[in-house]
């Protein structure tokens, strides 16, 4: 590229104060100046301008990659905890399940509780335990009876998945979705299930804060910075379907694969169930709970997380590709801003509009969409963390990447198209079509379309195949037990969204390119027979089909009968 800039400036040099280059601006202050003078002038300068600045776009958009992978590194793409949790008054997560149930220290008062109720856990033996679990994590003294409120957090076709949540009260039956501010708890639970080994089933999770004991807090820092209040004291048990009872040191469930580049780049994620500390959100909440005695207001959350395999393995290939598409780029970079200072000094100088060209540099485009194809992964790491502000930030960083990637890969699978043998009758006939229209087109096309498919696709990722599950409402749901198989990826889910705009702004720039032959009286298919005729251009190769070079007639030099290739469109066919 560096060699391109040092053959330009010779080519500038050489043709531009004696070819009349529409691409060169030049005054001639000591002869008058006609109205068609002045008309040409203008429109050499506005087309000076617009190549300049479209150059210096397509050299941002390169920047940007480096740019878009330093965020997303800061905020752990590779590994990554978080805090996640949905408020009580989100009435599209929490919902009213009943108010029946009776607890004392040795579990449920018998048949207190309403057979949807028990019918949630496969087994009644599991649901007798999960009440002995849950009488001894809340530390229910003898001959206190406590009411227990039952809860869903999702089990709604919204959600896809469900985790069984209950608020305890020490006389009353507290609400699920309060709206009136603090309510007094003896203590909240969560209830989901897990996969442990040595339990081919699964298990059921138990998260339990209780207010006579828990009354302690501590900070937690998440790897997008986020300083949130943990209660602490917390302990993990697990019931197994047959009633057994035992103490868990794990704590994870919802350990979920997925393989969106392959086996060797899995991501793997886990949800860690925890108590929340919710002092600082009060003044957004319309209600919550808070523990009578422990006066703490708190909430069941998770820390949510994920790792990449091999993750420092992308990390170095994408650096790779990013140093070397500004490499490729940097000749032009340099004759582009060489160009804007000549303008500037209303100096005749070379302009070219690179993407006009882009379809010779095709190591170009390999090495930027390469550069962007983690994106792909980065779409899956994203979808993780819905409802979460960092998790937003790598969800907008991911579908920008993502739409470049499927900007350049139809680019460069478009003129693999002119590598096929044409008809004798179609060999110098062309479908020209606007290559920056088409490529910042599809850019905003895909990212327009993709952009609000993230809580679609989380909604999938925690909704898929389970070894146990709760049942409720007449089907199972799941709650972290889930199979080794592994979820769809997100950009299977995405490709049915991502290609037709693609394709539709290569229709609108083909189009585009139609009219304005049309408005200049031209044919609408470009003909380049006497390029056939130019050693140049014969020896650089034409392209077949379709293109966006500069190949009409009337871009060339006209010297007598003859028509010669112009500087600006040497540089674009590699010279």
């Amino acid at each position: 590229m560096w060699l391109r800039g040092i053959v330009s400036s010779y080519l500038t040099r050489r043709y531009l104060t004696t070819s009349g280059d529409a691409s060169t601006a030049h005054t001639d202050a000591s002869k008058p100046a006609t109205h068609h003078g002045e008309t040409k002038d203008k429109t050499a300068r506005y087309r000076m301008w617009y190549r300049i600045l479209s150059n210096l776009m397509a050299a941002l958009l390169i920047c940007l990659s480096l740019l878009m992978l330093g965020i997303v590194i800061g905020q752990g793409t590779f590994h990554r905890e978080v805090v996640q949790y949905h408020a009580q008054d989100e009435s599209i997560y929490w919902n009213d399940f009943g108010a029946n149930c009776l607890l004392r220290s040795g579990g449920f008062v018998p048949h207190s509780c309403a057979v949807d109720e028990t019918n949630i856990t496969g087994t009644i033996e599991a649901w007798d335990g999960f009440g002995v679990a849950l009488a001894a994590a809340l530390d229910v003294p003898p001959q206190a009876t406590y009411s227990v409120s039952t809860c869903w957090m999702g089990a709604t076709p919204a959600i896809g998945w469900a985790s069984f949540q209950v608020v305890v009260g020490y006389d009353y039956f507290p609400a699920c979705n309060p709206t009136n501010g603090s309510q007094l708890v003896a203590g909240v639970a969560m209830l989901e299930t897990a996969a442990r080994p040595g339990f081919p089933l699964g298990v059921y999770l138990l998260t339990a804060f209780s207010d006579v004991r828990m009354n302690t807090s501590y900070s937690y820092v998440g790897s997008d910075g986020v300083v949130t209040p943990i209660v602490a004291g917390l302990s993990h048990t697990i019931i197994t379907p047959n009633g057994s009872v035992y103490a868990d040191d794990i704590g994870m469930n919802s350990i979920i694969t997925s393989h969106p580049l392959g086996p060797r780049y899995a991501i793997v994620s886990y949800n860690n169930g925890q108590i929340l500390n919710m002092t600082p959100y009060l003044g957004t909440l319309k209600g919550w709970c808070t523990g009578r005695d422990s006066k703490l207001p708190i909430l069941t959350g998770w820390f949510v997380g994920h790792t990449v395999m091999n993750g420092d393995e992308l990390l170095a290939l994408q650096l790779l590709f990013s140093a070397l598409s500004i490499y490729l780029f940097a000749g032009d970079v340099y004759m582009t801003i060489e160009g804007l200072k000549g303008v500037l000094r209303n100096k005749p100088v070379l302009t070219y509009d690179v993407l006009s060209g882009l379809e010779r540099r095709k190591l170009l485009m390999l090495c930027i969409t390469l550069n962007s194809m983690p994106s792909i992964l980065y779409i899956d790491v994203a979808r993780i963390y819905y409802g979460t502000d960092s998790g937003l930030k790598i969800w907008v960083i991911a579908t920008v990447s993502l739409s470049i990637f499927a900007a350049f890969m139809g680019f460069l699978a478009m003129t693999l198209l002119q590598y096929l043998p044409a008809a004798p009758k179609l060999r110098y006939k062309l479908i020209s079509f606007s290559a920056p229209l088409f490529l910042y087109g599809s850019i905003g096309f895909v990212a327009g379309n993709i952009e609000s498919q993230m809580q679609t696709l989380n909604l999938q990722f925690n909704s898929g195949a389970f070894n146990l599950a709760f049942y409720a409402r007449g089907t199972f749901w799941a709650s972290g037990a889930y199979g080794e198989a592994g979820v769809p990826t997100a950009i299977g889910q995405l490709l049915p969204r991502m290609w037709p705009p693609v394709l539709w702004a290569l229709l609108i720039a083909t189009v585009y390119s139609k009219l304005m032959r049309f408005l200049e009286g031209r044919p609408l298919l470009v003909h380049i027979e006497w390029a056939a005729t130019n050693d140049f251009l014969s020896a650089c190769g034409l392209p077949k089909y379709i293109s966006s070079m500069p190949l009409g007639q009337h871009q060339g030099i006209k010297i007598g009968n003859r028509t010669f290739c112009k500087p600006s469109t040497q540089v674009l066919f590699g010279s």
